[in-house]
């Protein structure tokens, strides 16, 4: 299951956004824009199997704030209505698009 670790929304001017545009070469956001706003998200996924939280040491209670997790197959992505810039931890930034619910190459 993905998690999302960040979201925001950026503008077409972001030194990220320009960088992944560039590197993906297919996909320019900018001149496809199904929409006028590009979010960022940037997702996660754990496998840990123990999902016990810590207990205070004054009062028995749960310490919901030191629950730790590890974190594996970490993207950023950028969306602009179905167009979609994909970077995976130690890829290069990949330009996808949904079409009949499906991500397919752009």
């Amino acid at each position: 299951m993905w998690n999302v670790l960040s979201f925001r929304e950026i503008s077409f001017s972001d030194k990220e956004l320009q960088k992944a545009q560039a590197q993906a070469r297919n996909l320019d956001l900018q001149k496809s824009k199904v929409r006028e706003t590009v979010y960022r998200f940037e997702m996660f996924k754990h496998h840990n199997k123990n999902k016990e939280h810590p207990v205070d040491q004054n009062d028995g209670s749960l310490d919901f704030s030191k629950y730790s997790i590890n974190i594996s197959d970490k993207v950023i992505l950028f969306v602009n209505g179905t167009n979609i810039l994909i970077k995976r931890e130690n890829d290069n930034w990949k330009s996808k698009v949904i079409k009949n619910w499906q991500l397919t190459d752009a």
